[in-house]
């Protein structure tokens, strides 16, 4: 018996380093909110009223460590390895270069940051992500609808109907064109003010994928089948008025990817 239980204290133990760099997690209690606005953009609209169950969502958006230990212990291949590369900056033009990938940071050079968040993933590797984090942990992973990141962004049950997500104040909660140098780009996780349900850089750094399609008319009720996936949030690179606003939407076609493009995963069952 003695031997047994030191086993099964060896098991435990590997079994928490294995998951020692899993995106930590935040409780969002469901609730009932109106989705999108009548500003700027038709497709904000129309307004929705919308019931999201209680469900997780990660504090940070995903970084390069978390990414890197996915790829350490399957040896995956991201679509940027597979198409010819990513798209970033050079100069004041976007160009796709080839041997840029996950393991780049923004301007192209070899990512130091491993705290920053993982950019050029398409939507196809964040699900890949999501189902091997799902396969090793046992709990539901995968990316947020749409309407679970809005409302998510907007504070939940918390909302206090800010512009941005915690804030009226850009400056206090994002890292956008306004603030970023576009020299540096993307910065490292969890340096600015959370939002109301303490959850960071929901608005600016990097856009995020939700696992809708995108529909210019959307409901998020109905998801219509499409060519593109619905990202969120705005980036680095990304004016203040009015890309940065929680409910500005934006789509990618599943296999693209780019230096303003990452992740933030969500979870059905992680509280239970």
């Amino acid at each position: 018996m003695k031997k047994i239980s030191i086993l099964a204290l060896c098991a435990m133990l590997l079994s928490c380093t294995q998951r020692s760099d899993n995106p930590e997690m935040i409780l969002v209690q469901g609730g009932t909110f109106t989705m999108g606005d009548t500003c700027c953009h038709s497709n904000r609209q129309p307004l929705r009223t919308v019931a999201i169950e209680d469900f997780s969502i990660g504090k940070h958006e995903l970084t390069v460590a978390q990414f890197a230990q996915f790829v350490g212990e399957t040896n995956y291949i991201t679509d940027a390895e597979k198409d010819g590369g990513s798209t970033i900056l050079q100069g004041t033009e976007w160009k796709t270069v080839d041997t840029v990938n996950w393991r780049h940071d923004s301007k192209g050079s070899v990512n130091t940051c491993s705290d920053c968040p993982v950019i050029h993933i398409s939507w196809n590797d964040a699900v890949a992500y999501c189902e091997w984090l799902s396969s090793t942990t046992g709990n539901s992973y995968r990316l947020p609808t749409e309407a679970e990141w809005e409302y998510a962004a907007r504070g939940g049950v918390k909302s206090t109907g800010t512009i941005f997500s915690g804030s009226d104040s850009i400056n206090k909660v994002a890292w956008y064109l306004g603030n970023v140098d576009v020299e540096i780009g993307v910065r490292k996780v969890g340096q600015k003010v959370p939002n109301q349900l303490g959850i960071y850089d929901m608005t600016g750094n990097v856009w995020e994928w939700c696992s809708d399609f995108y529909a210019k008319n959307y409901n998020p009720l109905k998801s219509e089948i499409s060519e593109r996936r619905v990202n969120r949030g705005g980036s680095w690179y990304t004016p203040a008025v009015t890309q940065s606003h929680l409910t500005h939407r934006s789509s990618l076609k599943p296999n693209k990817q780019g230096n303003l493009l990452g992740l933030r995963v969500a979870c059905t069952d992680c509280q239970k």
